[in-house]
């Protein structure tokens, strides 16, 4: 699962992962030999194209939740409303639904300043010890994409919430080629440790379409 592959790798994520945007994972249209990506795995058009060589149309299992109406402002307690509304509808279970929202910084900025002047503005703790702005709002964790980038560097769109279930998004081992160590020691952050990084390659995968979520259209003020 996503949240726990990042509390493991808590060392190399305090090194490079704070500091370093993944253009990768926000490629709307990856090539073929190309890493997948959180667009392409979750489509804004689930009834159309392809998943896993497999069409969507036709199989509902293969199409994720898209929810195209406008919510006018995402930090109001409408706006929760309706996030907590999608987050139902993707339920696959009562206690099976997607526990890992991601949007662009505006977005998340409307919520803090709307759930701090509540008092109910609190993190995710395990994810905070990686430095990882979150917000905790009931099972589920809300952080941001930064759409501040170089030119030419992918980022999530402006408007969108993708809602994953971490339970069926998951980082797939490429084995035999694709392990190698590293040529030399490096520093680890700003410390006097030093480590000898094993390298793996791995692909975001799913393995349950229908059970993320996409929101399209939504402001905040």
């Amino acid at each position: 699962m996503i949240k726990q592959w990042a509390r493991i790798f808590r060392d190399q994520a305090e090194s490079t992962i704070k500091n370093q945007f993944n253009s990768a994972f926000w490629n709307i249209s990856p090539g073929s030999d190309e890493p997948e990506s959180v667009p392409n795995l979750i489509s804004a058009t689930p009834t159309t194209g392809t998943i896993g060589g497999l069409n969507r149309s036709g199989n509902p299992y293969l199409q994720n939740i898209a929810y195209t109406t406008a919510v006018a402002d995402l930090g109001s307690e409408a706006g929760i409303a309706q996030l907590q509304r999608q987050k139902i509808r993707a339920s696959i279970t009562a206690n099976d639904q997607p526990d890992l929202f991601v949007m662009d910084e505006n977005l998340y900025s409307g919520m803090v300043g709307y759930l701090s002047t509540l008092n109910r503005h609190r993190p995710n703790d395990m994810m905070g010890q990686l430095g990882f702005d979150t917000i905790k709002l009931g099972n589920a964790t809300l952080s941001y994409e930064n759409t501040n980038v170089a030119s030419g560097l992918n980022s999530i769109t402006d408007g969108y919430v993708y809602g994953i279930n971490s339970k069926y998004m998951k980082f797939k081992l490429l084995k035999d080629g694709n392990f190698k160590w590293d040529d030399k020691f490096e520093r680890v952050g700003q410390t006097l440790n030093k480590a000898l990084y094993f390298w793996s390659f791995c692909n975001l995968c799913t393995n349950l379409p229908k059970a993320h979520l996409v929101m399209t259209n939504v402001s905040t003020t």
